[in-house]
């Protein structure tokens, strides 16, 4: 009998399963999906030919700035200009480190070593920020400093977002402009 089962396990045919419609892009909650991006995963065949017979995607994280640029919204000056202010911003968001190669105690030899590059930090993004003019604040507090398009603000959603990259690449233009006139 235990004979008989066995012919006819192996009688079974094999079948794979088929290629996902929906590929797996990781977690799906807002905060995880801030700043990803979805594209095809292509590559070169010998004709020179950008294939991707399986239709993979694949999620990836973008600077908008960069987005921007890409798509021609803003030019290099402007991505500067943007760059400038995202660096100063990201800076004052940076905690101190640590070296854990070190041991830890309870106090620290230059307690006002810790203040100094805070102050150092602040000082450089209020430099920058005091040259953007009051009406760009808004975008450009959303896009090159927290890195997100131009539609989180309410009033360049839906039928608006022309009209919010407009306002973004003039934004950046004045940004650049006074960057430029400081430098001197």
């Amino acid at each position: 009998m235990a004979r008989r089962k066995k012919a006819a396990q192996k009688k079974a045919p094999v079948t794979v399963a088929a290629m996902p419609e929906h590929w797996d892009m990781g977690a799906r909650g807002p905060a995880n999906r801030l700043h990803l991006v979805q594209e095809p995963v292509t590559w070169t065949n010998d004709k020179g030919e950008t294939v991707n017979p399986n239709n993979v995607k694949r999620m990836r994280r973008v600077d908008m700035l960069q987005k921007y640029h890409k798509d021609g919204v803003i030019d290099n000056r402007q991505l500067t200009a943007g760059a400038t202010l995202r660096d100063a911003w990201a800076k004052t968001e940076m905690g101190q480190g640590k070296d854990y190669s070190d041991p830890v105690v309870d106090s620290s030899p230059k307690p006002d070593q810790a203040i100094d590059i805070r102050i150092d930090r602040m000082s450089a993004y209020l430099s920058v920020s005091k040259l953007v003019a009051a009406e760009d604040k808004a975008i450009l507090q959303a896009v090159a400093c927290e890195g997100r398009a131009v539609a989180h603000l309410r009033e360049y959603r839906y039928r608006a977002v022309p009209k919010g990259k407009e306002h973004l690449a003039a934004a950046l233009d004045r940004l650049a402009d006074k960057l430029e006139r400081k430098a001197r």
